[in-house]
């Protein structure tokens, strides 16, 4: 690259690696090698053939669907995947299940035994395809026994595939068994959504649980919210817990919030219950989100073992 001054006077020259601009001088004018066309076309071909390959892995694999199972079912489950693929699982701790997994040139199948409490879990399986120009693939099979979960990863144990917001990110350590947990940094502005809304059950009090630990200013507002719909209508929102927010009154506000307190010492449990009673209708569907705004850059707030079920 050249770099010339205001009156076109060459001032230095040589790769954009080793050059370092100094605008104190007054205004620079930046002209770049012939390649830089044919750099950038590279490099956009590349990325091309690889969302190629990934979009050719990812439908090479059957999709896994939630399995819901009563305490001690036992079902069976099978997928297919490329012939000559390899598949490698692990489950989250405290898996509520007993698995067995069995595997072929081109397909997995196995059986899970439920156990006897109401818990859940999730089975990641990676598979590693024939081709070595292909990526890994990676389903989860989400568990539940005895109950209905509306949070399938709040033990971070994956990815954040589940939640919408450029935020936040998954650490692979420093949560409460020491495996992953959710971090964000502050300052905080906006609303974290859980991208699935499922059908909730009729007659079922809605629980919550979670882990948290962190630094916050005293001006940060936080908040957990399960907002209910009913024919594709607003049905009411139950603030589950907040931090630095008022509470919510009337019928489209069923539940106290709970208040939180939050330390970077240790972490603190947060559990709290919305009676059948007291939900907003029937055949509801739910949406779960975080509210979080204010702080300064020195915040930060971990959160794990996040749960919300029925």
């Amino acid at each position: 690259m050249t770099v010339r001054d205001l009156f076109g006077n060459p001032v230095c020259q040589g790769k954009a690696a080793n050059l370092t601009l100094k605008l104190n001088g007054g205004p620079r004018f930046l002209f770049g090698s012939g390649k830089l066309p044919e750099t950038a076309a590279e490099s956009r071909k590349a990325w091309m053939e690889e969302r190629r390959l990934a979009a050719e892995a990812e439908t090479a694999v059957t999709p896994l669907p939630v399995m819901e199972l009563e305490p001690n079912e036992k079902r069976s489950f099978e997928f297919t995947m490329p012939s000559g693929s390899r598949a490698i699982w692990s489950e989250t701790p405290e898996f509520p299940a007993g698995l067995r997994v069995r595997t072929g040139r081109d397909r997995v199948s196995g059986e899970i035994t439920a156990g006897n409490g109401a818990e859940a879990g999730v089975v990641k399986f990676t598979f590693r395809l024939p081709s070595e120009d292909m990526p890994e693939v990676i389903r989860w099979l989400p568990v539940d026994v005895g109950r209905r979960s509306f949070i399938r990863g709040g033990s971070f144990f994956h990815d954040l595939r589940e939640f919408c917001h450029p935020g936040v990110r998954v650490e692979a350590e420093g949560g409460v068994d020491n495996s992953g947990c959710l971090r964000l940094g502050g300052p905080f502005r906006g609303r974290i959504h859980h991208l699935e809304q499922l059908p909730m059950l009729p007659g079922r009090p809605l629980r919550f649980k979670a882990m948290l630990k962190g630094r916050l200013s005293p001006d940060v507002r936080l908040s957990f919210h399960a907002a209910m719909f009913s024919g594709g209508h607003w049905a009411g929102t139950w603030r589950i817990a907040a931090l630095g927010e008022p509470p919510l009154e009337g019928k489209k506000y069923p539940g106290t919030p709970l208040p939180l307190s939050i330390s970077p010492d240790g972490w603190h449990e947060v559990s709290a219950e919305l009676p059948a009673d007291r939900l907003p209708g029937k055949a509801l569907t739910l949406i779960f989100y975080i509210d979080v705004n204010g702080g300064e850059a020195a915040d930060w707030l971990l959160i794990d073992n996040l749960e919300l079920y029925q």
